[in-house]
């Protein structure tokens, strides 16, 4: 059978997730792990943050609870997601990214035409969006799955959040003032690694050294 962390529901993940940027990453991390999904570039603050998640029970379990409800969700559009959080409409749900050293590899990614990001954050908020960094701007179009955060933990309801994930269609990019606009189209969930529901498994143990930490799927 396989062990589960005590005390963890989808509103004490969503407030996990919302609580810090460092509760998120943590969040996001294990679900790579659970997945088998690198993240989009690579960097020793990710193998970092994959390390911590590898071997802690309850961020694993939270991400899994999130990855279900991302799954189990109907396909929303901004206007769904509006109505059913109660906001003003919208046709606007994306992310902002700062510059990083890992621009070219980001650049690279997206143009290959695909990219997974298991769990991550959007907001029906432009401004909030864009709070995060105007380096990058990643949207979705279209219709997606997800958990409107905020209702189901309480927190921070002004950043009009959306947990989502999947893999995802590049659209296109397009340069904004020094942005590069990504758009994106949800093409399905990703499902778990047979690994994370190994019987018996506490947690995903960290991977031999230059293994990296979670056990790794690819994107093809």
């Amino acid at each position: 059978m396989t062990v589960r962390a005590d005390n963890v529901d989808l509103a004490s993940a969503c407030s996990w997730w919302q609580n810090s940027r460092d509760g998120s990453s943590l969040l996001r991390a294990a679900a790579r792990c659970l997945t088998g999904q690198p993240h989009y570039f690579a960097a020793d603050f990710i193998s970092d943050y994959e390390r911590r998640a590898s071997s802690d029970l309850r961020a694993l379990e939270a991400a899994r609870l999130l990855l279900d409800a991302v799954r189990s969700s109907p396909l929303r559009t901004t206007t769904d997601w509006c109505r059913l959080a109660g906001l003003p409409d919208t046709d606007f749900a994306g992310r902002g990214l700062q510059s990083k050293p890992e621009d070219e590899q980001i650049r690279a990614r997206l143009a290959n035409g695909t990219i997974v990001i298991p769990l991550w954050g959007v907001s029906l908020s432009r401004d909030i969006a864009r709070s995060y960094g105007t380096r990058w701007l990643f949207l979705i179009s279209g219709a997606f799955s997800g958990v409107a955060a905020g209702m189901h933990s309480g927190v921070a309801p002004e950043q009009q959040e959306v947990i989502t994930g999947g893999r995802y269609a590049v659209l296109g990019t397009e340069k904004d003032a020094g942005t590069t606009i990504v758009r994106l189209q949800v093409m399905h969930a990703v499902s778990l690694s047979p690994l994370a529901d190994s019987p018996g498994r506490a947690s995903l143990a960290p991977q031999p050294a230059g293994g990296g930490h979670c056990p790794k799927q690819g994107y093809d």
